[in-house]
């Protein structure tokens, strides 16, 4: 039933071996903003109540996790469990607080933008048209 992090020490040790996993960014964040949070998670012993979850849950659900979700969503005061969902979902320190998270699946890709023209560029372009050279029809969306 509990087969998901079940235990404190489990857990403990889920929190120990994927802590590299995360970046700079997110280990600030873990030793600031979310600190007390992880506190409040590391005591929080679920195997307490296992006789009651073991009546609520089917053998191949994480109540675990669920638990430690809804502590984590009440820390944090969210109201929304709709917002809640989106946040988690786009927030790997979030899935690794309550021991939902997947190093190789943590990070979400991010699309490179290409790096606005130049000023100097912008100028160039601009005076050379001031100047009276015709449009080129075939790249005018390159131009523009």
């Amino acid at each position: 039933m509990l087969n998901h992090i079940s235990t404190i020490w489990e857990y403990r040790d889920f929190l120990a071996i994927h802590k590299s996993h995360l970046d700079v960014s997110q280990l600030k964040l873990l030793k600031s903003k979310y600190r007390p949070a992880l506190s409040k998670l590391r005591k929080l012993d679920i195997s307490l109540a296992s006789v009651i979850l073991f009546l609520l849950y089917s053998h191949t659900g994480r109540p675990a996790v669920l638990v430690r979700s809804f502590v984590l969503m009440n820390h944090l005061k969210y109201s929304s469990i709709k917002l809640w969902c989106d946040d988690h979902v786009n927030d790997s320190l979030l899935q690794y607080l309550i021991g939902s998270f997947n190093s190789p699946q943590s990070f979400i890709t991010k699309k490179k933008f290409k790096n606005k023209p130049v000023k100097s560029d912008t100028s160039s372009i601009c005076d050379k048209y001031r100047n009276g050279t015709a449009f080129d029809r075939d790249r005018l969306l390159f131009t523009m």
